[in-house]
């Protein structure tokens, strides 16, 4: 598995985003304006997300096929072609094939939207996306702009991580999730009907080693012309959540980032953020490190544990 590791400096120091991820999304054909390597919808998130990350790569794919954690990190998706027509729904076979790669550590970070945005279409093209998950959505909600709130800002690395605290953010003709499934948590609901609207499964939830998958009920909110400060930041921020490694590799405790095995100075970085540090309330440019097992959550006893199978007579000695 191809995980990109975050940890690019000292656990507590406000670094830039080392990450380079290599995504994988629908080309012009398939995507239309929504397409993320050559739409002309979506360029601010493009612009936004190849600055935060510098040296990101995107591959264009007209179906979702072949997809290899080993060389591909994250795919990322939207059921909206344009303003008002939706993609192709995927096959079946896509569908089973964006399922084996997450469960095989991939990542995934999906938009949808609401059920008539392409009239008939739209919701055979927003199933097609989540049903791999056991999510479903429907609803058209209010015009932009309308508020998503965030509803514990301070428990997910997604909601306060390195690049922002984000409490809440702009939707519009968004949908809403009628059944997160067996896996995906409810971040945000919409401020009209308290629905939940943007949802995650976090790493090894599917499966043992499966890996991590944000859900934005709208996809509106990354599209030229809406995509606002706290919109972008949160994007921004579920792209480390997906890059970061999920399984606790030795070089993901690396926290000095010296380049040695697992040491005692490693762990004194990790308590050093975990026991009344400054991750111990809501996590600050760094924290992500520390979220060793990758559950989007604070620093935990988990986190801990995780780190201590690789340190204390684990593969990494």
């Amino acid at each position: 598995m191809r995980r990109v590791t975050i940890a690019c400096s000292t656990i507590v120091a406000v670094h830039a985003a080392c990450a380079q991820p290599a995504v994988v999304g629908f080309d012009a054909t398939r995507g239309g304006t929504a397409s993320l390597a050559a739409g002309s919808g979506f360029t601010q998130m493009r612009d936004g997300l190849l600055a935060a990350f510098p040296g990101m790569t995107i591959r264009s794919v007209g179906t979702i096929s072949g997809l290899n954690p080993a060389t591909d990190d994250v795919v990322i998706l939207s059921s909206a072609r344009g303003a008002v027509s939706a993609i192709t729904p995927l096959t079946a076979q896509e569908q089973t094939n964006l399922r084996t790669f997450v469960e095989a550590g991939g990542a995934a970070i999906l938009f949808v939207d609401n059920d008539t945005f392409a009239g008939a279409a739209s919701d055979p093209a927003n199933e097609s996306m989540i049903d791999p998950f056991g999510l479903d959505i429907a609803g058209t909600g209010a015009g932009w702009q309308r508020t998503a709130h965030i509803t514990n800002p301070a428990s997910t690395t997604i909601t306060t991580g390195q690049f922002g605290t984000i409490t809440s953010f702009g939707i519009g003709w968004t949908g809403w999730f009628t059944n997160l499934g067996p896996y995906a948590t409810s971040l945000a609901t919409t401020v009209d009907n308290a629905q939940p609207c943007l949802a995650m499964i976090p790493c090894n939830t599917i499966s043992p080693g499966s890996g991590p998958v944000v859900i934005f009920a709208d996809s509106t909110m990354a599209a030229n012309g809406y995509m606002t400060p706290n919109n972008l930041s949160l994007i921004e921020n579920a792209m480390a959540f997906a890059t970061q490694s999920c399984v606790g590799g030795c070089d993901s405790i690396d926290f000095n980032n010296d380049g040695l095995f697992p040491d005692t100075t490693d762990i004194e970085d990790f308590l050093s953020v975990f026991s009344g540090g400054p991750c111990s309330t809501a996590p600050v440019p760094g924290c992500n490190d520390a979220d060793f097992n990758n559950d989007g959550l604070l620093p935990d006893t988990l986190d801990i544990e995780s780190l201590l199978s690789v340190f204390s007579g684990g593969p990494c000695l």
